[in-house]
């Protein structure tokens, strides 16, 4: 009778086929957790060999737009509203972050977050839909002085067809007036709302 020799390369093969399949599972599941957005790790941050030089700038301009502003804003595509509309900026998290208070009559309506991550600069906007859209800058125009930034996911939506900010562009016009478009999206279809501010003495 021949001696029975244990193959451990083969019983190693077969303890780590079970594993690869629990890991798959998990993958699987992961893949498909709620997201609204592109694929985007909102987490990731490697800045060891990106340039960040525009996009602190582009922080810093933020940053220095702290204080009161007086404005308009007006609808265009699904919705035609238009009005009065003032904000607040102020920086705040020892110097890393930077909120920006949208307001009508003296309140608030919308709210948006902007900081630093790693290489990138985002923004979380509280919008008064309810919902809460993450973004990133996607671009820097530096003849039109303007940033671009782009939905990357949201929390607290019902839905993806619901209402919620997919967009944002920023224009620094001059050290006392910007512009804002918001781009909204609902059931795939967008309206942007067009905010002119002004410093108060401007």
């Amino acid at each position: 009778m021949k001696p029975f020799v244990v193959n451990l390369a083969i019983i190693a093969s077969l303890m780590i086929i079970p594993a690869l399949i629990v890991s798959n599972k998990a993958s699987a599941k992961l893949k498909n957790t709620y997201s609204c957005g592109p694929a985007d790790d909102y987490f990731s941050q490697d800045s060891s060999k990106a340039d960040t030089t525009g996009t602190v700038k582009v922080f810093e301009n933020i940053k220095a737009l702290a204080g009161d502003w007086v404005g308009t804003f007006k609808w265009s595509g699904g919705r035609s509203a238009q009005g009065k509309m003032d904000a607040k900026y102020y920086v705040t998290g020892n110097g890393t972050a930077v909120v920006e208070d949208l307001l009508m009559d003296g309140k608030p309506m919308m709210t948006s977050v902007y900081h630093l991550d790693g290489s990138a600069l985002r923004m979380t906007h509280y919008c008064a839909a309810g919902n809460q859209p993450r973004l990133k800058m996607s671009k820097i125009d530096e003849g039109q002085r303007s940033v671009q930034f782009d939905f990357v996911d949201a929390t607290n939506m019902a839905s993806p067809d619901a209402a919620h900010v997919h967009g944002l562009a920023l224009q620094f016009v001059d050290d006392g007036h910007i512009t804002l478009i918001f781009t909204f999206r609902k059931a795939g279809a967008d309206s942007y709302e067009q905010i002119e501010l002004a410093r108060p003495h401007s």
